[in-house]
């Protein structure tokens, strides 16, 4: 009878260490989070600008200049485990909850408005373009964290 129960409890510790792994395994590969980085990366200069995911303002009137060494602006945006927030505005964050994989978003560049919409399944690296001397916004996404020099 003991026996039976030491089988017992070394299969279901298995069985329990299998899942757990599994599971954090999945969260480590973003299957499971909605964790985001924005960055804003070439064409900026003394732009202002205003971001909105899912209708919640991150930022508001940012002046972006991108700086030629990077590449980018300093201005980034991180959600992680549910709280958004800008690496400008410490202190100041919201909390977001979007149980989809898709994100809209709404950017206003000089008060020119473009609305689309990110897939995070593509990757979890947003990086947002202005085409200098207009007002066209590209953006591209990675799976790993971009390297910038």
């Amino acid at each position: 009878m003991e026996n039976k129960h030491g089988k017992f409890l070394f299969v279901l510790i298995v069985v329990n260490t299998v899942l757990f792994l599994s599971c954090s395994t999945m969260r480590n590969s973003g299957k499971l989070t909605n964790d985001f980085e924005i960055f804003f990366g070439s064409g900026f200069e003394n732009d202002t600008t205003s971001l909105y995911i899912d209708s919640i303002m991150v930022f508001d009137n940012e002046v972006l200049n991108t700086e030629f060494s990077t590449g980018l602006t300093e201005l980034q945006v991180l959600c992680k485990n549910g709280v958004l927030s800008t690496n400008k505005r410490e202190g100041q964050s919201v909390v977001y909850s979007n149980h989809t994989r898709t994100l809209s978003y709404t950017i206003n560049i000089n008060q020119m408005t473009v609305e689309s919409e990110i897939d995070l399944k593509k990757g979890w690296f947003i990086l947002f373009e202005k085409n200098k001397g207009s007002y066209d916004i590209v953006f591209r996404q990675f799976k790993q964290r971009p390297i910038f020099e």
